[in-house]
Formats: structure tokens, C-alpha cells, sequence
């Protein structure tokens, strides 16, 4: 690896020369120092800033046509590592052994090149391709003595039999590597190797030898201040401590992980830190924490956009939601997995169409600059090769128009039919609360008018005087007219789509206006959110959420003895809270027997998934209903 670093700065010293000297040594200085971080950062195998390794890419480009074919093979590799960040893998395979040609063998800059093409080569899921560059890297690494990068193929190799589930295979690779750097235990080779061998000896519950192999990694990270090397080895620690049953262990390392990743302030290391305690908390049956950390990493990815972690994420959510008994709350988080989910393979094709693009525009270089080098030779051959160059170009427009004519008509009719979707899904909601609404018609306005008629009936079998005839007309009348009042509120609920907090605050207030005429003495209170303007109820909450009010009130001024009634209102985040509390004289709730107005109360509570409470007051009685909007 070292004498690569030599190449590439004996290059940019030789090239600077021809300059005169100020300038000589402005573009020394900046070619050094990008081509030293260019090669500890692919050396270290860190994580590179993408904007940072397009730029450093960008520099040493500009030797890709060099004559010199090591330097030149230099400038590929690193155009290949490029791709790869890219998931452009096709383009990032071709850089790459096109570097492999230009240099022969035993040369360090070869190895490093199949090194690198190895670990593109997994990252693509092409195993045995894999192992068989790493072979070939280990073979020349072993004539140049590089102990460091045999002991790095052994390690990669390790994590490639270990994606293919061969544990003995991963384990003895593994070993390979660590025994070579057995005396260099801070060497960034032996800590990845060690860490993939501690997670190999707990995916095989081999838990003591994963524990004294974390042990060691966290003292050696710590030994050379490395934060991003010891989150490895606390993660490892905790799954650990998790798989073998020890959740208490488990939640303290996973806490310490989150501890470093929020210093570190690497969002998707600290989101899959929240996935982590996610899981334990499910563990521990504790679904609420389970749901609260899911969240969190769920808000942290969709900062971030990243589609491939919002579908494990929801996948996820959807799992606690179906431990926990919430089906609608399991189907709803499905539903966003599954968007996530058409969104990964939608970024998929668009990978593939721009990774096709650029294809095309390479080969449109290396067409033309072979058409230049033909020019120079041959002139006659210019004009044939230029024609093939504008046909092929032709066709190529040609396909690329008809195949996004193709994809705006998909796109079209896939909006079509979502639009259509929502529809029907919004009229088949509607038609659900409309239907719950008419039993709710049948049910009670059917079993009043029942019971008017069934009155009037009933004076033809009874003799009575003509004051007694007036009271019964006077409560019959009372009766159909409360009935009539009832149908009127079940009509208004039925009419709308969706009800606000206004039109509820108007419907209320009659109703509490009509009591205060006819009830002396007794003081009402409404209070509703003043800021609601963007949210309503639906239907079915609107009219259940009025009867509701009214039983409690009609208990309170029948049974309470009440002096105040107070109404309120609030929004709360997504949710609302009311509270109907009177100063009468309360009830005793362990004698108290659930009579038909407290039973209705809680089944249309049940209706809308709503929370309902009665409580006694030191004076008085509140009745709390809670539900999302």
C-alpha cells in the first residue's frame, strides 16, 4: 500500500515541475494533500463524505489518460470506488479491471485493485466472484509481504462466507486474519476482523467467546481513542447480552451505543440504535417503549429519506402494533412499509436507468476520442466512423424517448389508480360511519317512536279523568318532540362528511341553551379549542361525541343535584380530550350499578375507539372521553 502512495505523489511531483516555481508549489501542496487523503481514507476504509470522494475523484481524473499506465490504473480504481458508493456497480466493475490490465502482476497497485474489486464484489452479493479476487489479492500480497492487506482479504473473506451462512469457513478466515496481526491488535484489520468474529460467535451462541472478544475490542478502541471502532464492539456486546436473555445487560450497552452514536451524530447509527431498543423493549413484552423508540428511528430515516430503512422501520412498528393488539394501528404501519417498500424498488430503477445513461455517455467519449485517434491515422475512415457515431446516437435517443414515453404512461395510469383508490376507500369509510349512524337511528329514534305509539295505544284501554288525559298528552308530546330532536341531530350527523368543532359547538350549545330555560339555578360552562380549524371530526365521532354530552349532562341534572355543569374540549397533538364535570354530589364508584345511560355512554365510546373514564370528584363527578381526530 505504501508504494502505491508513492506512485501517486512521484506522479504529481514529476507533472507540477513543468510549472513555473510559485505555481509549482501551490499545485504540490494541493495534489499531495488530496492524494494523502484519498489513500488513508480507502486505506482506513472509513466512510468518505460522497461530495468529498467525488471531488477527490474529480482530481485525479484528470490523469486517467495518462501514459504512465500505473498512474492512470490509480485514477480508475478510485473512479471505481466512486461507482461503488454510487451502487453503479456494472460501471464501477469495468473501471476496475480495466485498472487490473494495466499494471501486471506481483505489482501493488494490481493487488490493491483486486483488493477493491473483491469488496465491490461482495457488496453486489456476487460471492464466489468475491472469493476469488481476494485469492488472487492474497497470492500477490503474499510475494510483496504486505501482512496488513493478506490479513484485510482474509478478513473481507470472512464476512463473505459469513453472508453465506458458511460460519466454519467465516470463522477460519477470520482467525487468519487476527493471527497475522496478533502484534498489532490497534491495526484497524485486526479490530474489523474481531468484530466480525465476536457477531460470528453470537450468531452461534458462543456467547462467553463474543463477550471476551468485545471486551478486548472496546479496551482497544478505547487505547486509540476510536468512538466509531467501540460502537461496533458495545453493539455486538448488547445482542449479545439480548439473545441469551440478559435484557437488563442488553438495555445498558444498547443505551451506551446511543450514547455515542448522538455524540458522533451519525442519525442512521443512532435511528438503528433506537431499532435496538426497540427490539428489547418487545422483548420485555413493554409494547408502548417498543413503539416509542420505533418512532424515533422512524423520524430519524425520514430525515434522512432512506427508503430502505422506513421499510424495516414500519415493518417493525407494524410487528409491535400486531403484539399489542392494534390492528388498525398494525395496518396502518403495514400500509407505510409497503409505500417504502415500492419507493426501494422505484429508486432501484432509476439507479439502473442513470447508471444506463451514463454507460451511454462513456462509451460516447470513448467512441469519440477513438474517432480522434482514427483521424490522425487515417482521415478517410472519419467520415464513415462519424456516420455509425450519429446513427448509434439516433438510436439511442430513439429508445431512450420511446421508453420514457412508456414510463409517463405507467406513471399516468399508476396515478390514475391511486387517485381512484382513494376514492373508493374515502366513500367506503364514509358509507361505514353512514351505516353505524343508521343503527344507531334504528336502534334508539325506531324504540322511541315505538314507545309513543305504544302510549297512545294504551288510552283506549284506560279510563281517565281529563286532567290526568292532558298530563299524559303533555309527556307523550315531550316525549315525540325529544325524539323528533333526536332524529334532527341523527339527520345532521348523517349529512356531513365530516363535522367540525364549530358545528359541534353550535349543536351543544342549543342543547345546553334548551336545558337552561327549563332548569332554574343550574350554571352551564362550554369551552372548545379556539384553534381547530384544521381539525373536525368524522361523522360517526360527531354524533357519538353529542350523545355522549348529553347523557352526562342529563345524569347530572337528574341524579347529580348539580349547581354547575362544564363542558371542555381539547386538542392535544393528533388526539382529543373532553371532560363533562359537574359539583353534585358525586357517586360511590364500588356501589354504583352501570345503568342503561352509563352503558351507552361506553359503547359509543367503543364505537370510535375512544378511551372513556367516570371518575368521582371530592365534590361532583367527571366524565372523560379521549380518541385520535
Amino acid at each position: 500500500m505504501s508504494r502505491i502512495f508513492c506512485y501517486i505523489l512521484s506522479f504529481f511531483i514529476l507533472s507540477a515541475c513543468h510549472k513555473d516555481d510559485v505555481t509549482a508549489n501551490k499545485i504540490d501542496k494541493r495534489i499531495d494533500a488530496t492524494a494523502y487523503i484519498i489513500y488513508e481514507k480507502t486505506k482506513e476504509n472509513l466512510k468518505v463524505r460522497r461530495d468529498s470522494l467525488d471531488y477527490f475523484t474529480e482530481q485525479l481524473l484528470k490523469y486517467e489518460n495518462s501514459k504512465n499506465p500505473e498512474v492512470k490504473a490509480i485514477a480508475k480504481i478510485f473512479k471505481s470506488i466512486h461507482y461503488r458508493r454510487k451502487t453503479y456497480n456494472e460501471l464501477a466493475k469495468k473501471e476496475i479491471d480495466e485498472a487490473i490490465n494495466l499494471v501486471p502482476k506481483n505489482n501493488p497497485i494490481q493487488a490493491y485493485a483486486l483488493y477493491q474489486k473483491g469488496f465491490l464484489l461482495k457488496g453486489a452479493n456476487e460471492y464466489d466472484l468475491a472469493i476469488a479476487a481476494h485469492l488472487e489479492a492474497i497470492k500477490q500480497y503474499e510475494q510483496l509481504k504486505d501482512i496488513e492487506q493478506i490479513a484485510n482479504s482474509y478478513a473481507e473473506m470472512g464476512e463473505i462466507y459469513l453472508n453465506k451462512g458458511d460460519l466454519e469457513k467465516a470463522k477460519q478466515n477470520l482467525l487468519k486474519a487476527t493471527k497475522l496481526l496478533e502484534n498489532k491488535k490497534t491495526n484497524y484489520v485486526y479490530l474489523k476482523a474481531s468484530q466480525t468474529l465476536a457477531n460470528l460467535y453470537g450468531m452461534s451462541n458462543d456467547f462467553e467467546s463474543a463477550l471476551a472478544l468485545d471486551k478486548e475490542g472496546i479496551q482497544l478502541s478505547d487505547s486509540i481513542h476510536s468512538e466509531f471502532y467501540k460502537v461496533t464492539f458495545l453493539s455486538n456486546k448488547a445482542n449479545c447480552y439480548l439473545y441469551s436473555n440478559q435484557l437488563d445487560s442488553a438495555k445498558f450497552y444498547f443505551e451506551k451505543c446511543l450514547a455515542i452514536d448522538i455524540k458522533l451524530g451519525n442519525k442512521t447509527h443512532i435511528a438503528d440504535s433506537y431499532a435496538n431498543l426497540s427490539n428489547w423493549a418487545m422483548l420485555k413484552n413493554d409494547y408502548t417503549t417498543a413503539e416509542t423508540y420505533a418512532k424515533k428511528g422512524i423520524a430519524l430515516f425520514e430525515e434522512k429519506d432512506f427508503a430502505v430503512n422506513l421499510y424495516t422501520s414500519y415493518t417493525l412498528l407494524s410487528n409491535i402494533y400486531e403484539k399489542s393488539n392494534q390492528p388498525q394501528k398494525a395496518l396502518e404501519a403495514k400500509k407505510e412499509s409497503l409505500k417504502y417498500y415500492k419507493k426501494m424498488t422505484s429508486e432501484k430503477k432509476e439507479k439502473a436507468t442513470a447508471e444506463y445513461e451514463i454507460i451511454y455517455e462513456t462509451d460516447k467519449k470513448e467512441r469519440l476520442l477513438l474517432e480522434k485517434e482514427i483521424i490522425e491515422k487515417k482521415r478517410n475512415t472519419t467520415i464513415l466512423l462519424l456516420s455509425l457515431g450519429i446513427l448509434v446516437l439516433g438510436l439511442f435517443t430513439y429508445l431512450i424517448y420511446k421508453q420514457q414515453l412508456l414510463k409517463n404512461k405507467q406513471i399516468i395510469k399508476e396515478n390514475e389508480l391511486k387517485q381512484a383508490l382513494i376514492s373508493i376507500e374515502n366513500q367506503n369509510n364514509l358509507q361505514e360511519q353512514r351505516l353505524a349512524i343508521s343503527k344507531d337511528l334504528h336502534d334508539n329514534i325506531g324504540s322511541q317512536l315505538t314507545f309513543i305509539i305504544s302510549s297512545l295505544d294504551n288510552l283506549k284501554y284506560f279510563e281517565f279523568t281529563k286532567d290526568k288525559l292532558y298530563s299524559k298528552f303533555d309527556a307523550i308530546g315531550t316525549f315525540t318532540r325529544s325524539t323528533i330532536t333526536d332524529l334532527r341531530d341523527t339527520i345532521w350527523a348523517m349529512n356531513k362528511e365530516s363535522i367540525s368543532f364549530e358545528d359541534l359547538k353550535v349543536r351543544t350549545t342549543n342543547f345546553i341553551e334548551a336545558a337552561k330555560t327549563s332548569l332554574l339555578g343550574i350554571n352551564f360552562e362550554f369551552n372548545y379549542p379556539e384553534n381547530s380549524e384544521n381539525s373536525s371530526l368524522n361523522s360517526l365521532q360527531g354524533i357519538d361525541v353529542y350523545r355522549i354530552i348529553q347523557e352526562a349532562v342529563n345524569n347530572a341534572i337528574k341524579h347529580a343535584q348539580a349547581t354547575k355543569i362544564a363542558v371542555h374540549f381539547e386538542v392535544i397533538g393528533k388526539g382529543i380530550e373532553i371532560a363533562i364535570i359537574d359539583n353534585g354530589i358525586g357517586f360511590d364508584a364500588t356501589t354504583t350499578e352501570a345503568g342503561n345511560g352509563l352503558s351507552s355512554m361506553q359503547k359509543r365510546a367503543a364505537e370510535i375507539d375512544a378511551i372513556f373514564g367516570i371518575e368521582p370528584l371530592e365534590k361532583g363527578t367527571k366524565v372523560s372521553l379521549k380518541f385520535d381526530l
